[in-house]
């Protein structure tokens, strides 16, 4: 990828739309706006006479020809010239069913019905070079402006600037909005200056592609629809703000989640999300749709059309699961049948509050450090290329040239430096550290050592699926592993191995996968420690005699499996069942939690929990 082009993704998150992911999402967005229109000929022509039936198809005709459709980020036009071609045939497909109809009848006026904006000058010039080479019957009239969406006019609320922009454009009612809004390009403004020019979404941990939904819902009229290309970071624990804006601001039609591999050179999974502008009520219905890897692969193999793969794939939920989840997640993969299971598990939680937590030492995988010659302090070497950075400890400048870096971890055995565990050494039930550092570098915070030292839960962080264990030797750590020990005023609730055994289990990885929906690999899988502390670990009523013998009877599970030099299958079945009885879940509801685990893309934290053909889980219960 050329410089410019590098600097340009990075500065205005600018990667264009591929033609056949902007062909699909303009033919979901017609296909809604006809469906709705087809909807609204049947309430305003009654009746089943062949004039009525006849008129109703001249309504919907007339709506989507006489559409208003804006793309507020729309880069080199793809998305709006798939939604004029897509307009066209559907059109053109209608009139063909009508006897001894005109083209010329329609009455399509001279108004503006086509509006793309982008910051980008040249993108404007591509864009209209694109509308301009449309080449139909009857051509739709666009206009492609130049200017910054966000902020469309200096010195007034953003709604207020688009106002007059739409105004002095004489573009009324927008009724429809398609767009790929750029995703983690630099946010030239503050949070405090956004929020003054009217947006609520600039707050905490935010991506720009937040406030071009703000804004496009904002200014669309009331029932207007609308589709969006957005990154899957929008299934993150940080974007909940932007969920909950949508679940009460919209109607989610579909959520359709693609995965990586549909904008070339960009390792980035991605969904379409369609919605309209409406209060949902109790009984709005989500598409969801999730193209795993085999018919993904197909797909941009040109071997199945991506519409053919959404048939195939769709199933639907009430909206209002979504709202009722307590950090309103899109949990899209979970199917109406399966609700129940969920509910089982997220009965009576465990507060993780009741442990502190924490990660290893902020270094990179090989320890580069540099030292500073003033005061002889070291600090970790910063992944920015820079010429020289501030010492942390006396503020004096170091300089980066190749001499001042030194590394303090290595996969060598040394006699004067300790066992380190870096993130792939954690693995299921077991620690085999693989690295080792130097100790003792003024300057290198190695953490707090009282809870370093201390037994402890440690899980990965990298990766998909949950690889936890349990260390109680002290061991060093990277930022890579996360560690969760029990408050020592709490040690009498519950132990660190009924814990492990519980975040292990396939019931918690069948939970996290249908949560979560990282069921395959993609770049930079990760988990957090806010998705570490909303997994449903059952609290322990100490008062109940029952509850009490099965926690108990999973910590000693636990304990002797993890006493062994080896993995044993029988011992691990052991706390599967014990772990499925505390729950109270059915033998019928293991099977689909195994033929979940089964299903999905078998990488090692999966496939190591994946049962035998033919093995059945059987609750069971220790009292």
């Amino acid at each position: 990828m050329p410089n410019q082009l590098i600097d340009k993704v990075s500065e205005l998150g600018a990667v264009y739309t591929p033609d056949s992911l902007a062909l699909y999402v303009a033919k979901v967005l017609v296909r809604f706006l006809k469906e709705k229109y087809e909807q609204e000929a049947v309430k305003v022509f009654e009746g089943n006479l062949k004039e009525t039936i006849l008129n109703r198809k001249y309504y919907v005709i007339n709506k989507l020809l006489k559409q208003r459709v804006l793309d507020p980020a729309c880069g080199d036009g793809s998305l709006l010239s798939a939604f004029e071609k897509v307009i066209y045939e559907v059109v053109i497909d209608e009139i063909e069913k009508i006897e001894k109809v005109s083209l010329k009848s329609l009455n399509l006026t001279k108004d503006l019905y086509t509006l793309g904006v982008d910051i980008d000058s040249d993108a404007v010039s591509d864009a209209n070079k694109k509308l301009n080479q449309i080449n139909h019957f009857f051509v739709r009239n666009h206009k492609i402006l130049n200017f910054d969406a966000i902020l469309p006019l200096s010195g007034t609320k953003f709604s207020e600037g688009w106002d007059r922009i739409l105004s002095d454009n004489s573009f009324f009612e927008i009724n429809a909005s398609i767009a790929n809004p750029p995703w983690g390009a630099n946010v030239k403004h503050s949070r405090d200056f956004l929020e003054k020019y009217g947006y609520t979404l600039a707050k905490g941990q935010f991506d720009i592609y937040e406030l071009f939904i703000e804004m496009s819902i904002s200014i669309v009229a009331n029932n207007a629809l609308m589709a969006f290309i957005l990154p899957d970071s929008i299934f993150l624990p940080e974007h909940q703000r932007l969920r909950k804006f949508l679940l009460e601001n919209t109607e989610i039609k579909m959520i359709t989640r693609l995965g990586e591999g549909f904008f070339p050179n960009v390792y980035r999974a991605c969904v379409v999300i369609i919605l309209e502008k409406k209060k949902p009520s109790k009984d709005s219905i989500t598409k969801c749709i999730r193209l795993n890897k085999s018919i993904r692969n197909e797909v941009l193999r040109e071997n199945l059309d991506l519409s053919v793969a959404e048939a195939k794939l769709e199933h639907s939920v009430k909206q209002s699961r979504f709202y009722s989840d307590s950090e309103y997640r899109f949990d899209i993969d979970v199917r109406n049948e399966e609700e129940n299971i969920l509910k089982k598990i997220e009965k009576d939680k465990l507060n993780w509050e009741l442990l502190s937590t924490g990660r290893g030492v902020e270094l990179s995988k090989k320890g580069a450090v540099i030292e500073c010659s003033t005061c002889k302090h070291y600090r970790p070497k910063p992944r920015k290329v820079v010429d020289e950075v501030q010492c942390e400890n006396c503020g004096a400048l170091i300089n980066l040239g190749n001499e001042n870096i030194e590394y303090i971890v290595s996969k060598v055995p040394n006699d004067s430096w300790v066992p380190l565990v870096a993130g792939e050494d954690v693995k299921r039930y077991n620690i085999k550290p693989t690295h080792y550092i130097k100790t003792g570098v003024p300057g290198i915070n190695y953490k707090q050592k009282e809870k370093i030292l201390s037994p402890k839960i440690i899980i990965r962080k990298t990766g998909v699926g949950i690889n936890a264990s349990y260390d109680n030797t002290g061991y060093l750590t990277t930022q890579t592993v996360f560690h969760f020990k029990i408050n020592e005023n709490n040690s009498n609730a519950f132990s660190h191995e009924y814990l492990l055994g519980v975040l292990n289990s396939r019931v918690m990885l069948y939970y996290y996968l249908k949560k979560y929906g990282d069921n395959e690999w993609k770049s930079h899988a990760y988990i957090t420690q806010k998705i570490i502390k909303q997994l449903p670990v059952p609290k322990i009523n100490l008062k109940s005699e029952h509850q009490v013998k099965q926690a108990t009877a999973i910590h000693i599970a636990v304990s002797n499996l993890l006493k062994l030099d080896s993995y044993d299958i029988e011992l691990d079945l052991e706390i599967e069942r014990l772990v499925a009885g505390l729950y109270h879940l059915s033998e019928e509801e293991c099977m689909i939690i195994n033929e979940t685990i089964k299903n999905a893309q078998q990488l090692k934290a999966i496939s190591a929990l994946t049962l035998p053909d033919g093995t059945v889980i059987t609750p069971k219960k220790a009292y």
